[in-house]
């Protein structure tokens, strides 16, 4: 974007300086079905002119590209005002943040007693917790000579 500003004396054009925001770091957080983010840092504008002096202004708000989880995703900034009319941002900042998977819990789990069948086949019965309201979870057998409980992994994001 440009703004061309004519002076009546000299008729001359001056067209804005573009500037970037610098100075933001993502903040790495758990699975939670949203694409909110936050940042951490202080924002400060890049390429200002000679002595320019700002701070930055707007309403920042941090997105991921969706809810999945994932590492070095990217999050774009919006939000972020130029600080005058002789400036305009170049484009929204973005920094990159990681999505770790949430933790399920059988707090209650129990094993079925059995009579001996020559077999390491267990039931376990229980309350699975910590599934985010909307999401499914499917619970994932062992292999035969693994021990102990069963594992449990969500389901994929929409």
């Amino acid at each position: 974007t440009q703004a061309i500003v004519a002076t009546a004396a000299s008729g001359n054009a001056v067209s804005t300086k573009g500037l970037t925001i610098t100075g933001l770091t993502g903040v790495n957080k758990e699975y939670d079905r949203t694409t909110a983010a936050s940042t951490t840092g202080t924002a400060t504008y890049s390429g200002l002119a000679n002595s320019d002096s700002f701070s930055v202004t707007g309403t920042p708000v941090a997105t991921f590209a969706n809810a999945n989880v994932g590492t070095t995703k990217l999050v774009t900034i919006t939000g972020y005002l130029a600080p005058s009319a002789n400036y305009t941002l170049t484009a929204d900042p973005t920094v990159t943040a990681d999505i770790t998977a949430k933790a399920l819990t059988i707090p209650d789990a129990a094993v079925t007693a059995k009579t001996y069948n020559g077999t390491t086949a267990a039931t376990i019965t229980g309350t699975l917790t910590g599934v985010i309201a909307g999401d499914t979870a499917a619970r994932a057998r062992l292999p035969a000579q693994a021990q102990g409980p069963e594992s449990v992994s969500p389901a994929p994001a929409r």
